[in-house]
């Protein structure tokens, strides 16, 4: 669970940056790492 809070939290600093600078790009894309459990 503390690992999941810390990528969590990281996620959310690194939108609100990319979110910050959005005027001087014309697009951005979001990708993650695909490393999340599938549920099977």
């Amino acid at each position: 669970m503390h690992d999941a809070n810390i990528r969590q939290a990281h996620n959310a600093g690194r939108y609100a940056q990319m979110m910050a600078i959005k005027h001087l790009r014309s697009h951005w894309q979001y990708r993650h790492s695909g490393t999340f459990p599938s549920g099977n």
